[in-house]
């Protein structure tokens, strides 16, 4: 299997993955080894919801990306695929944070540089650990995604859940 016929893969899987979470709305239910099923790392609740479609669509996307990889370390990909996911991954986190930041600096959020700062520091640590991955250090990477998962579902029931209702109140939804 050359490499061509491996990025086609990847992507043939990636296409998968995007079609069934359009059709049942959510992340599948993960399958570990043997029969033993396990559900997704985390799943949405309308507790993340902080009512800017925008916003809460890269949130969304965080969750399914995070339970990707999750998939993947379960076996069920090749790990270069897990390293694909986690600058998928890496890159919707920059994304997310620069819409953020954006939309709190233009409508003079006043803990803008508080949030930022939570920001910068998650960034930093995830590109960490992306840059530092390798294919045996299968560990490392369960543990940010664990880590990721109490970070992500505290910062959107707390940090952003009031950033929302402050950009809410200036008319953005």
């Amino acid at each position: 299997m050359g490499k061509k016929d491996i990025e086609l893969s990847i992507y043939k899987f990636d296409n998968d993955l995007k079609d069934l979470v359009k059709k049942v709305g959510h992340s599948p239910i993960l399958r570990s080894s043997g029969d033993e099923y396990i559900k997704p790392l985390i799943e949405w609740t309308d507790d993340f919801d902080i009512n800017v479609r925008e916003l809460d669509g890269q949130n969304k996307a965080l969750v399914n990306k995070i339970n990707e990889l999750v998939y993947s370390l379960r076996g069920f990909s090749h790990q270069i695929r897990v390293y694909t996911i986690l600058n998928e991954l890496k890159d919707l986190i920059a994304t997310n944070f620069l819409n953020e930041e954006t939309a709190m600096k233009r409508y003079e959020y006043h803990i803008y540089e508080m949030h930022k700062k939570k920001h910068n520091k998650l960034s930093k640590k995830v590109e960490k650990i992306v840059n530092k991955y390798s294919l045996d250090d299968i560990e490392t990477i369960e543990k940010m995604t664990v880590f990721l998962k109490d970070w992500l579902t505290k910062h959107l029931t707390d940090e952003d859940k009031e950033m929302g209702k402050y950009l809410n109140s200036k008319g953005v939804t």
